[in-house]
């Protein structure tokens, strides 16, 4: 079951396609929690898993 997505979400998840590096509104996002999957609310990852790859 898809949710509906932007045109920005359904170029980068179901295209494969890549945002511009360090402009994602989760680049600077820390708040607990689980990270879905924005098509199917399937758990990815959890949010102390994140870490810094110092490449956007």
């Amino acid at each position: 079951m898809h949710q509906l997505l932007t045109a920005e979400e359904e170029k980068i998840i179901l295209h494969k396609q890549i945002e511009k590096p360090f402009s994602g509104k989760y680049v600077e996002h820390n708040e607990h929690g689980v990270y879905t999957c924005k098509c199917c609310a399937i758990p990815l990852f959890q949010s102390q898993n994140k870490f810094d790859a110092h490449c956007g």
